[in-house]
């Protein structure tokens, strides 16, 4: 399942994209669905995925465990990636029966921001198409998949 441009526009840094843009970055997006307590992402984790939510909470977590941090997908702040910082400095974990988010590769992200909102100028050794299958990406445990884990 891929998201959709209405959706991924929610988003920043996309909410000032084109739509043609966006349909191209929905091919390269993966949406996973994780049910409560399923571990999101680990504290200190690194790689190169960027995690949105798109539908539910997470709780974010500390490594000590103290003042985690519950986010729902309808606040402003969910506008925002869970984390930019790598390696992660918390672990997130689904607080909601079906908690769904968007991974995209960050190296698609910094295109569009280099390509689209005018950061720099053409990068013409880039194309979005190069991340149609993201298999490699996501080989570190986030599957191509849209089916709820059981």
């Amino acid at each position: 399942m891929k998201a959709t441009p209405h959706l991924l526009k929610s988003k920043t840094p996309f909410n000032c994209v084109h739509e043609e843009v966006l349909t191209e970055l929905c091919k390269s997006s993966v949406i996973q669905f994780y049910r409560r307590g399923e571990v999101i992402f680990d504290y200190g984790s690194n790689d190169n995925k960027t995690a949105y939510l798109a539908i539910g909470k997470v709780k974010l977590v500390a490594p000590d465990g103290r003042n985690p941090q519950i986010l729902y997908s309808h606040e402003k702040k969910a506008a925002q990636p869970l984390t930019t910082i790598k390696p992660r400095l918390f672990s997130a974990i689904a607080e909601s029966s079906d908690t769904c988010v968007i991974w995209l590769h960050e190296r698609i992200i910094e295109h569009v921001l280099k390509k689209y909102r005018g950061y720099a100028e053409n990068d013409s050794n880039f194309t979005v198409d190069e991340f149609d299958n993201l298999q490699d990406f996501f080989a570190a445990g986030v599957p191509l998949t849209a089916e709820p884990k059981r």
